[in-house]
């Protein structure tokens, strides 16, 4: 076998990876260690499954484009494209879901800016080799360990500028790339695109059923409602689940109510497409709703709409809806949104990130608010561990949960362990006197 050679080889003392247009230069060790560090089974970073209801048919002709001939990903990235709301995202996750064991990793990259793949990509790093600590050299090493390590699948979700994944598409050529954007023009010849359009309508009924009511059986008049409220919402995929979702938080708003009480006219400022324009009146139904409850959740609610679901201005709104529940006492609901706002934060900010880090104490003090100790306590231990390693021993934070630590001992019964973990505590360092 011959050995690669030269200053920008694999095998060279330094390697320039470039990224973004900046040039990164990695030891030759860490170089080698993206050749030989092995992706575990299965590892994929993909947020939950979602309802894929009436898209069979552009599943089968994605895993067709993806999975027919070539030898580069470029020439089967597939691009789902279209207007929003129109289950981009849906699809791709779908697809990622359904065939994640047919790929060695399959890596979920949030692309709407050149930062956010940077993250993403980041965050594979980590995953893969936790000692290496500056983003920008796991980018890097990222990068590296994809073009030694084949088999596996990108999905870029949301790709805003088509010129942000040149430095990836042409880079890496042993997997496949699948990427979502509204765009549906301006991209590689070679590349592969479908267009969606929305649901016919019976899937488009169905959807709003199962959303709201699940398994539930519906009378001939209820499906009647259900099919002229998709058709008055044009059969665009989120406006129906937004609908569905809706009705399912509302058990005595009736499908013929909810479709009365929808705004026929909007504020003459809202302009943009047809399909926009639908959502907007979903949303301002939405809202007027959640006005009366919880400024919190109005709040949540528009940065859902304006943000994106996973920006991390929407998962801190998110976060304080979390815990308002727990201060309300409604375990019900706090304990499944803190580990949504967890999950998230992993996948958008990485494991160790301070907000994730506060995720994941929060996730842990509603265990204990509720009596679940037994949850609680590894959690906190853990948190106490990584913000120790991320923020230093001193930090209010590292202290604030080291206290929470000793709390749950308490609960559960060890005052030893409790008192131990306070009396090891560094002393914390004192404010400035104020001499003046």
């Amino acid at each position: 076998m011959n050995e690669a050679s030269g200053p920008r080889s694999i095998a060279g003392g330094w390697i320039g990876t470039a990224i973004t247009g900046d040039v990164i230069g990695l030891p030759g060790e860490i170089l080698n260690a993206a050749r030989d560090v092995q992706a575990p089974p299965g590892l994929a970073n993909l947020p939950p499954a979602p309802r894929c209801l009436g898209r069979d048919d552009e599943l089968a002709r994605l895993r067709e484009a993806l999975a027919g001939g070539g030898d580069t990903a470029i020439t089967q990235a597939s691009t789902v494209h279209g207007l929003g709301g129109v289950g981009k995202t849906t699809l791709a996750l779908a697809y990622a879901h359904r065939y994640r064991h047919a790929y060695s990793v399959v890596w979920w990259i949030n692309a709407d800016s050149p930062t956010r793949i940077e993250q993403s990509l980041a965050e594979l790093t980590r995953r893969l080799l936790p000692g290496l600590t500056a983003d920008r050299d796991r980018v890097a090493w990222a990068m590296a360990w994809l073009q030694w390590h084949p088999g596996w699948l990108l999905v870029f979700d949301n790709v805003e500028a088509v010129a942000d994944l040149s430095p990836y598409l042409g880079a890496l050529g042993g997997g496949r790339h699948l990427v979502t954007s509204r765009r549906a023009v301006g991209w590689p010849g070679s590349m592969r695109t479908l267009a969606l359009g929305t649901l016919d309508p019976e899937q488009a009924a169905e959807l709003i059923r199962t959303t709201a009511y699940g398994d539930a059986g519906s009378t001939v008049r209820e499906l009647q409602d259900v099919r002229a409220l998709a058709a008055e919402l044009g059969y665009l995929p989120l406006a129906l689940e937004q609908a569905g979702a809706y009705l399912r938080q509302n058990p005595t708003v009736t499908v013929a109510a909810y479709h009365r009480r929808l705004p026929t006219k909007l504020d003459k400022a809202v302009d943009g497409l047809d399909a926009e324009r639908t959502i907007a009146r979903i949303w301002t139904q939405t809202l007027d709703a959640l006005t009366a409850r919880d400024p919190r959740a109005v709040e949540l609610a528009q940065r859902e709409q304006t943000l994106g679901a996973t920006h991390p201005d929407t998962l801190m709104s998110r976060s304080n809806v979390a815990c308002a529940y727990t201060t309300a006492g409604d375990a019900r609901r706090a304990v499944p949104l803190h580990e949504l706002v967890l999950a998230q934060h992993e996948q958008v900010l990485g494991e160790l990130h301070p907000a994730t880090l506060t995720s994941r104490d929060n996730l842990a003090c509603a265990y204990a608010t509720f009596g679940d100790v037994g949850r609680a306590t590894p959690l906190h231990e853990l948190v106490c561990v990584q913000r120790e390693q991320v923020l230093g021993t001193l930090h209010p934070d590292t202290i604030t949960s080291r206290d929470n630590l000793a709390v749950v001992h308490e609960m559960a019964g060890r005052p030893d362990r409790a008192a131990a973990l306070r009396e090891a505590a560094p002393a914390r360092t004192p404010r400035p006197t104020d001499t003046g």
